[in-house]
């Protein structure tokens, strides 16, 4: 995360907004530690109403 300062939403973009973000796309080559996030993340969870429920059904 200290690789990426306040901009985790890199962990959870498709490789599609990557190629739109050079900056971006070049945290994801240089460090490690920003594509050892994106390889171990689920996903993103938005805390919406019926969150709780996405999670139950995510876990099994």
């Amino acid at each position: 995360m200290e690789a990426m300062g306040s901009y985790r939403k890199i962990i959870a973009m498709e490789e599609e907004q990557l190629k739109k973000k050079p900056l971006y796309r070049m945290a994801v080559d240089r460090a490690a530690s920003v594509r050892f996030l994106r390889a171990f993340s689920a996903g993103r969870l938005i805390h919406t109403q019926n969150w709780q429920k996405k999670m139950e059904d995510f876990l099994g």
